[in-house]
């Protein structure tokens, strides 16, 4: 086994790990263990609203999840700080 390949094991994480993380989000891992070769491989994902997705662990590690639910997230934020400095209400804009 060279140096990257030794880093990269030790960088990759157990599959159980990863699967314990999706877990925690309140999701499922449809992806098989033996399918898992390293944390740049995106994995099968269905969260607890049922989309289905894929994700890298690398990502999953960083916060990212599932992308319908996660729309207009940052949106909020923004507009929360938009309200709090300017003392003023910031509706949506956008439709739903």
């Amino acid at each position: 086994m060279c140096g990257y390949e030794i880093i990269g094991e030790k960088l990759k994480g157990s599959f159980q790990d990863i699967q314990n993380l999706i877990e925690k989000r309140g999701g499922q891992c449809l992806s098989k263990p033996e399918d898992y070769k390293n944390q740049h491989q995106k994995l099968k994902i269905q969260c607890n609203k049922n989309h289905l997705f894929e994700r890298r662990p690398t990502n999953l590690k960083r916060g990212d999840w599932c992308p319908v639910c996660s729309q207009g997230k940052f949106e909020k934020i923004c507009r929360g700080f938009f309200e709090e400095i300017f003392q003023n209400e910031f509706p949506k804009a956008r439709p739903n």
